[in-house]
């Protein structure tokens, strides 16, 4: 999408109006097993259809790997061979069979017991995964989903919006639809943080919590430009509260178009990825000395550094009010903790 194809605002939405119905379709690629996980992809894949819903593995994979299992489930390997080369004689061959059934026997109980849990465990590993705003609808998207999400947008999905929106936003097809989402659900979204920010009361956030609240009440009388604005100084402030070295802040802080994401992402734990993600991708590079136009899309530099009316809008101020709101609560969650 160009910067000149952002579709026009309309009057604020209700995030509670209809969808289509639509299949989802089969989660595929890169498995999201990096932030912290702890798993490669090959122990990930060796555990089966939960996993494969879970992280996108093809369906068939798990067939493929029964059918190559049989030999070991059917007959111990070292009594092949010596059936094969007659090297049994009746008696011990008569043992080896027993040996043998009993062998496949307890295999194939096992195989059975395990086999229909993998989907329930994974289930419950794809809730417990997923950001407390989104784990009543674990049934509907999955960490995966969730994660390509945020790698690809500077819309945050961590604690902020609410579930109901959170979905519309995974299901939308691509950044216009989201675009166009945040403008639906406006009103839902200045709620959402709302509540959050009124729970965020540790003396550590509390400064940046009553500007964030300021900047909402601009918002609600409709001065969203000067919302933005507080809440794009806010995010400075708590990210270099987060990140005082210069160097590992601007890793975070100065994306560049096309890059990969950076190591200092890839090693966290997954949630605290999950709320940087998306402030990695608001901080991509703008050099308006270099001719870059100031986009549509929200972005920290550009609002910074290029003030304008396509940089200054609803959707934008929504969106960095998400950021803000996102991070000051997961930093409200650390100092209850102790970190």
């Amino acid at each position: 999408m160009t910067d000149d194809e952002e579709p026009p605002e309309h009057e604020d939405g209700d995030e509670s109006g209809s969808e289509s119905d639509h299949e989802e379709q089969e989660e595929r690629g890169e498995p999201f097993f990096r932030f912290g996980s702890g798993f490669s992809p090959g122990f990930m894949q060796a555990l089966g259809p939960g996993m494969g819903r879970l992280w996108g593995i093809d369906a068939s994979w798990w067939a493929a790997a029964a059918e190559a299992s049989k030999p070991f489930i059917e007959m111990p390997a070292f009594m092949q061979t010596f059936a094969r080369t007659g090297a049994l004689t009746s008696q011990w061959a008569a043992t080896a069979q027993r040996i043998t059934e009993e062998h496949t026997r307890v295999w194939r109980d096992l195989y059975k017991s395990f086999a229909p849990d993998t989907g329930r465990v994974f289930a419950d590993l794809n809730r417990y995964l997923l950001p407390p705003n989104l784990r009543d609808h674990a049934d509907e998207v999955t960490v995966t989903q969730v994660y390509r999400f945020l790698r690809e947008e500077g819309i945050p999905l961590y604690l902020v919006p609410s579930g109901r929106v959170a979905v519309r936003l995974l299901r939308a097809e691509d950044h216009r639809a989201r675009r166009k989402v945040l403008n639906d659900c406006y009103g839902q979204i200045i709620e959402d943080c709302a509540d959050l920010l009124a729970r965020a009361d540790h003396e550590q956030v509390r400064e940046e919590v009553l500007f964030v609240q300021d900047g909402l009440g601009a918002m609600k009388a409709g001065h969203t430009r000067s919302a933005q604005a507080i809440f794009t100084v806010t995010l400075d402030t708590l990210i270099a509260r987060f990140y005082p070295e210069k160097a590992i802040r601007t890793a975070i802080t100065s994306r560049k178009r096309g890059e990969e994401v950076p190591e200092e992402i890839n090693s966290m734990g997954v949630r605290e990825a999950m709320v940087w993600l998306p402030i990695w991708n608001a901080h991509e590079q703008f050099w308006r000395d270099k001719g870059d136009s100031i986009p549509y899309r929200y972005s920290r530099h550009a609002s910074v550094h290029g003030v304008s009316k396509r940089q200054f809008s609803k959707r934008n101020c929504a969106q960095a009010l998400m950021l803000v709101t996102s991070l000051t609560g997961y930093a409200d969650a650390l100092f209850r903790n102790g970190r």
